[in-house]
């Protein structure tokens, strides 16, 4: 007889779909469902396609500001039922945080095309673009990087001078002795670092860049000269007094009263050669750069090479 019994459709039921049923008289099995949980059901409700999009954002948005950033964007749909395609249009805000980098994306949850037969739309990824700063170099964990040019003097004798950071100016010292290269640490005055928790900072770090001086009067050569003959150990020609080119000479053999107000004047002379007289201080800033009282900074500073 029919293995399947009964004869007629060995599938059972006629009409909607295929059914298959178990010889136990178990339950009955709809084979599109089987098949759709296998290969997928065409007709069940799709996420929509994700969107790429890109903005530009500026240096300080960036590394301490962050901004919100208008996008309109524009894709093509097709309606399932006739197939036809239609351009949609649409304006979205974007959340920039601070302390994004430069090729970072974001995703816009549900920005993204429409989902199909009810499913949920798709998400928007936005590409950031920093733009670059003519001062400030910023690296990926929120260190920015500066280079500060100083006099000879001041890296001799030491001194201060304002330094430009993302939240104002500062006035760093300058240990004396500094040499070329040498790197200052100011805590806590880079940018924001996204992946550091609320709030967290990196740092600035200063490169000193030294200045050297092309051109020299021959007053300044004059006082060069004494300061090298005096570090070869040799019998310096120190020159004091007078708005002259040449100046008058302080005899060696002077009493001391002289001796020390020639050390006060060569003092003097080095400061207004080299750019600057010395001074011992601490870093200090002033409140959103403006003029008037200062107060200390949280920033330290150290030395290396």
């Amino acid at each position: 007889g029919n293995p399947f019994g009964g004869g007629g459709n060995p599938f059972g039921g006629g009409g909607g779909g295929f059914h298959w049923q178990s010889s136990g008289g178990g339950q009955n099995i709809n084979v599109e469902d089987l098949f759709g949980e296998i290969f997928g059901n065409p007709n069940a409700p799709r996420k929509g396609p994700d969107l790429q999009a890109e903005i530009s954002v500026s240096f300080m948005e960036a590394a301490v500001q962050g901004a919100e950033k208008d996008i309109d964007i524009s894709f093509n749909t097709q309606d399932p039922r006739t197939g036809r395609v239609k351009t949609e249009r649409r304006s979205v805000v974007v959340n920039v945080p601070p302390g994004v980098s430069d090729g970072m994306n974001l995703r816009v949850g549900g920005q993204g095309g429409e989902g199909v037969r009810g499913g949920p739309n798709g998400d928007m990824f936005v590409r950031v673009y920093v733009e670059e700063h003519p001062y400030f170099e910023r690296a990926q964990n929120g260190d920015i990087h500066v280079e500060v040019p100083v006099s000879v003097g001041q890296a001799i004798l030491g001194g201060k001078v304002d330094v430009q950071t993302v939240y104002g100016d500062v006035e760093l010292k300058i240990p004396k002795g500094a040499q070329p290269g040498t790197k200052l640490l100011m805590r806590g005055k880079g940018g924001v670092r996204i992946r550091g928790g609320s709030g967290a900072k990196g740092d600035q770090i200063v490169h000193l860049k030294l200045k050297i001086p092309k051109n020299l009067t021959q007053r300044q050569q004059d006082l060069l000269q004494a300061f090298q003959d005096d570090v070869d150990g040799k019998e310096p020609t120190l020159f004091v007094g007078g708005g002259s080119e040449g100046g008058s000479v302080n005899d060696t053999t002077a009493n001391d009263s002289t001796e020390a107000e020639g050390e006060e004047n060569k003092k003097g002379w080095w400061g207004g050669i080299f750019g600057g007289d010395a001074k011992d201080g601490e870093v200090e800033e002033g409140e959103g750069g403006e003029k008037g009282k200062k107060k200390e900074s949280t920033a330290t500073s150290s030395c290396s090479n």
